[in-house]
């Protein structure tokens, strides 16, 4: 029976991150409970602490699984060679984000939850701000710099969140949302949009070459 537990164990851990993935997308850090999550995988509350230790790292995992929906589908590289130009890897970045935002699918899960961070931050703000700068962010950084040259580093982050918002603030702002698509965006429609703001992004960029 023993050589039984671990993969119990184990299957009982992916429940439960199965669950929060989705929830944590829909109602956020703290309007996902733990127990919500629990009876959803048809696991003991305790089971949470048990497996991950508590709901920050649960949250943690669940932007990790996330990013792993997202890229699968949308991939924040583009599935470009290591030698593209980072004119090419901006856009692939930008397209990536801007995809994510029209998935009502897993592929959008990490998208959402950003957003709620975004608009009413209730996730622990190192925690998130941490996971997204290794998933993503240092690479848009990093991408962001070849095309720029040197900068300070706080005219590179604000470069870098000055993007960011390019891609994710319409689908914060209903109004601007609504405005853009008054309906579900057509493929035409979000492929206009990501051109649209990347050459919008990469006019911004040039202007601060040194």
């Amino acid at each position: 029976m023993s050589a039984l537990k671990p993969a119990a164990h184990s299957k009982t851990k992916d429940q439960l991150l199965e669950h929060a993935v989705p929830l944590f997308a829909k109602k956020g850090y703290r309007d996902a409970t733990c127990s919500e999550i629990s009876k959803q995988a048809a696991a003991n509350i305790a089971s949470i602490n048990y497996h991950f230790g508590s709901k920050e790292n649960l949250y943690r995992l669940s932007l990790r699984r996330a990013f792993e929906f997202a890229n699968a589908k949308y991939p924040f590289h583009g599935g470009l060679e290591e030698n593209a130009s980072a004119e090419q890897k901006l856009h692939a970045c930008m397209e990536a984000m801007i995809r994510r935002n029209y998935d009502d699918g897993p592929a959008g899960h990490l998208n959402r939850m950003i957003n709620h961070q975004v608009s009413r931050p209730t996730a622990p703000h190192n925690l998130v701000l941490e996971e997204i700068s290794q998933l993503q962010g240092n690479y848009l950084f990093n991408t962001i710099a070849h095309i720029t040259g040197p900068l300070p580093e706080l005219l590179m982050q604000s470069a870098k969140m000055n993007i960011i918002a390019l891609c994710i603030f319409p689908s914060l702002a209903p109004a601007m949302k609504n405005f853009l698509f008054p309906g579900s965006p057509s493929p035409e429609e979000i492929n206009a949009i990501i051109t649209r703001q990347f050459h919008f992004a990469l006019a911004g960029l040039q202007t601060l070459k040194p």
